[in-house]
């Protein structure tokens, strides 16, 4: 299947910079990506935060196609610098483990957890500069394979699957809110309302052992998969999402979302990572 991807990042309307960071990675072409800090190793052309940039064109056969989004946090303790590390170091993980990853769904599975509970080891590690404490950051990644993706979870920001003109969220935020719905105990409505609805249960860079959520979807042409930042997510009605996402060409349908963001209140930093499936 052959994969078209675009991402823009804007730091909003209230926030004084952007921790928020993304990759799209396609083996064997060049990349995209916007992070907080300057990758360690050189890399192909930046996206700047006002959405500049190319789309990236991919397959699915071989290693495939990677997307990552991730939400830096620690405000003055440096979240853009924990969310660059992240971006930084999944790019490369993904770019030494897509082609030798193990056979067999299961033994994929732990492989990849393992490189996620590494990528979160180094951000631990520069979490300990004196400037950097408390520092993390979230992860959401898609590996589209073959006929499938494979999302990796930590924190809250979200995947989502566009088919056939409806959006279904296809990751699990692993949120305080969250988990109060999971219960019971509050209401999908009372959740969006919540003084706590900020509130992460996990953060790369900030637990010794992290329990990465995998989930897997079955791809088919025509699909749209959305990977963003809470600060899109919570800034648009889900009503208005899937008409977003479903706008041609792609670059349009991104900042058609970071508009709608911004005029739902632009309060954090915004971003919207969009791959389309094609025959």
């Amino acid at each position: 299947m052959k994969v078209r991807a675009f991402g823009a990042t804007d730091t909003g309307l209230v926030r004084s910079h952007n921790e928020d960071a993304f990759v799209v990675l396609a083996f064997g072409s060049r990349e995209l990506t916007a992070a907080g800090v300057p990758a360690s190793t050189p890399a192909p052309p930046t996206i700047p935060s006002d959405g500049g940039g190319g789309v990236i064109s991919g397959d699915t056969a071989g290693p495939g196609v990677v997307l990552v989004v991730s939400d830096g946090m620690g405000g003055a303790q440096a979240g853009e610098v924990a969310s660059g590390i992240v971006i930084d170091r999944m790019r490369e993980a993904m770019r030494a483990f897509a082609g030798t990853a193990p056979a067999g769904e299961e033994l994929r599975d732990a492989a990849l957890r393992r490189v996620v509970q590494e990528v979160s080891h180094h951000v631990r590690l520069a979490a300990r500069a004196p400037d950097k404490k408390g520092m993390g950051a979230t992860l959401t990644m898609a590996w589209l394979q073959h006929d499938s993706a494979v999302f990796a979870q930590v924190g809250d920001s979200r995947g989502y699957l566009l088919r056939g003109g409806k959006l279904q969220q296809v990751t699990h935020d692993q949120s305080f809110v969250q988990m109060l719905v999971d219960s019971g105990a509050l209401t999908a409505e009372a959740a969006e309302a919540s003084p706590q609805k900020n509130v992460i249960m996990q953060v790369m860079g900030q637990e010794d052992e992290l329990d990465v959520v995998l989930g897997r979807i079955t791809l088919n042409v025509g699909d749209r998969l959305l990977l963003c930042s809470d600060g899109l997510s919570n800034m648009i009605e889900a009503e208005d999402l899937p008409e977003l996402v479903g706008l041609s060409p792609l670059e349009k349908a991104c900042a058609a979302l970071v508009d709608a963001a911004k005029d739902g209140g632009g309060e954090d930093n915004i971003t919207a990572v969009i791959a389309e499936i094609a025959g």
